[in-house]
């Protein structure tokens, strides 16, 4: 698996739980998700964004949140 071999990971809200549905860990909130991301797949960094909340980054033990930006959006492929 790649994730394995991945030192930066950058997921959204919905990846990251059904990720951690495969390990029955979908009862932990958000950070605690992160935190087990990390420690499971022995990544350095993990990025979440969550669309229009903005993105949470876990890196050496500690959070860093953005509430985002508001745009105007035209395409977002």
């Amino acid at each position: 698996m790649l994730l394995l071999k991945s030192d930066i990971v950058k997921l959204n809200d919905d990846e990251l739980v059904a990720i951690a549905m495969l390990h029955n860990k979908q009862e932990l909130d958000e950070k605690s998700m992160a935190t087990w991301f990390a420690g499971e797949y022995n990544s350095e960094m993990i990025c979440v964004t969550n669309g229009e909340k903005g993105a949470l980054l876990y890196s050496a033990g500690k959070f860093y949140e953005h509430p985002g930006f508001k745009v105007n959006a035209v395409d977002t492929v």
